[in-house]
This record gives structure tokens, sequence and C-alpha cells, in this order.
């Protein structure tokens, strides 16, 4: 096989390939509780998020009103 395979436009390796498929056997099909370290790291990461959407908000600027026209 060659050793290098095109995914999508962008060349990769086999191994990357094989490490795509076997995420496909992570996903759990019964629901479950999630850990109270799951829940931190969720909670942690809303924060940035919000953080860094603020941040690109108010690059862009105040946005033109309608009476403004």
């Amino acid at each position: 096989m060659d050793k290098n395979s095109k995914i999508g436009g962008i060349k990769g390796s086999a191994s990357d390939l094989t490490a795509l498929q076997s995420l496909k056997h992570v996903i759990c099909l019964t629901p479950r509780m999630m850990t109270a370290s799951e829940i931190k790291l969720l909670r942690q990461s809303k924060v940035e998020i919000a953080r860094r959407v603020s941040e690109l908000a108010g690059l862009r600027g105040p946005k033109p009103s309608a009476a403004a026209k």
C-alpha cells in the first residue's frame, strides 16, 4: 500500500487514516453521566470560547444601525 494517502485534498500518512478510523470505536451508543472532571473541563471550555467570541466581536466594531442609513 502507498505510504501516503490523499484525504480530502490533503496528503496524510496511512497512520493518520488509521488513527481517524480508530476514533469511530470510541463513540458510545448508550448515554452516560459525565464525570466531575469532564464537567469542569466543559465549563472551562465554555468560558474560554465566550471570552474569545467577545474579543472577536469587539474587533469587528459595532454593527451599523438601520436608522443610520
